[in-house]
């Protein structure tokens, strides 16, 4: 029999909502495995929204963007290509 050793890792919501939610990440053999909230932030008090549901799911969704893109079709079309993160942090800051 095989012993399964979880860790805990401590962050916040990835999410841009006002709680700012504590969370707590658990980690087995170097993968999320699944995620909850921290018992002693003041205003979730161990609970997560539901787009928190299921959250190490979509962290390894095989289409989740990892770079990021930039439109070089009109709205709606689908069509972007890849720059840096220097490229889209100018682009953002010069808006």
């Amino acid at each position: 029999m095989s012993v399964r050793i979880k860790k805990a890792a401590y962050g916040g919501c990835p999410h841009d909502c006002p709680d700012t939610c504590a969370m707590i990440y658990e980690v087995e053999k170097g993968k999320l495995v699944g995620v909850k909230g921290n018992s002693i932030h003041p205003m979730i008090r161990g609970g997560l929204c539901v787009k928190l549901k299921d959250y190490e799911k979509r962290h390894y969704y095989p289409d989740r963007l990892l770079y990021p893109l930039r439109r070089t079709g009109p709205k709606g079309s689908k069509q972007f290509e890849r720059i840096s993160w220097d490229e889209a942090l100018d682009e953002i800051t010069s808006r």
